[in-house]
């Protein structure tokens, strides 16, 4: 189990650029939009020696630091459960200009913090090219798509807890025959142990929303979990501000099929 840091910092400071330098460490710039500015960023577990000054230099320098877990792929067969985290992000739900004020295929919407239920089918702009990913996301959406070869190794090996949507392809309102949404039709009772966790209790919804856990192993109380299936998702919302998603947990079969595939 690894803390991995990316660092972000979007500075012409000297002293700063060669701190880093100094450090040896291995930074990427990037052009900024409308400015001079470069964006400085890299990436560094809290086990490299070098992660207590670095640590430091984030709160001098007022960097950006967005941080997770990442576990060995031994911890995980281990594992009984496992959160399955959409990053591959490509596109946009469509139609990109007013799906974020108009979710058409969510209802129960709440505005205020962003907690939903899907009813119907994401539509997207044109096929995606998965490319090396058989796993991918949207952006502004926590969904899970998957790619025809992970539909037919769920299907053989009989994994439970989870339907195959289509995904409509805007451009000629046909379904698309490159992903299909792995969506998860169960959820789990209250159950999850996050004593650390800043939260907030929606006005308008009533839901409580967490901070999303980003620090070591999740706890789930085991009497929470739904019976004989394989994928589920929390009860609990997470997120910030306007946004939620359910975590998607799934299990030790699940998790080793994916690590062989």
């Amino acid at each position: 189990m690894k803390i991995h840091h990316r660092v972000c910092i979007t500075s012409k400071d000297i002293k700063f650029v060669a701190s880093l330098k100094e450090l040896d460490i291995n930074f990427k710039t990037d052009n900024v939009p409308a400015s001079k500015n470069l964006l400085y960023y890299f990436d560094i577990v809290e086990s490299d020696p070098r992660w207590p000054i670095i640590e430091k230099m984030i709160k001098r320098f007022g960097a950006s630091d967005v941080y997770q877990t990442i576990f060995e792929p031994e911890e995980i067969r281990e594992a009984e459960w496992s959160r399955i985290i959409p990053l591959a992000q490509r596109g946009y739900p469509q139609p990109q200009k007013n799906w974020v004020s108009n979710r058409y295929n969510y209802e129960d919407f709440c505005a205020r913090c962003g907690t939903y239920r899907q009813k119907s089918s994401y539509r997207i702009g044109k096929e995606p090219n998965p490319q090396r990913y058989d796993f991918s996301s949207l952006f502004w959406a926590y969904v899970l798509f998957g790619t025809p070869e992970i539909f037919l190794e769920l299907e053989l090996n009989a994994i439970v807890g989870y339907e195959k949507w289509e995904v409509i392809v805007n451009k000629n309102n046909l379904p698309s025959n490159v992903v299909h949404q792995l969506y998860v039709s169960g959820i789990t009772q209250p159950g999850l142990v996050a004593e650390d966790l800043d939260r907030t209790t929606c006005p308008q919804c009533k839901f409580t929303k967490y901070n999303p856990h980003k620090r070591g192993r999740m706890l789930i109380n085991r009497g929470a979990l739904v019976p004989k299936v394989d994928i589920v998702e929390t009860f609990e919302w997470f997120g910030w501000g306007h946004s939620a998603f359910r975590e998607i947990l799934i299990s030790n079969r699940f998790a080793k099929l994916i690590l062989v595939v």
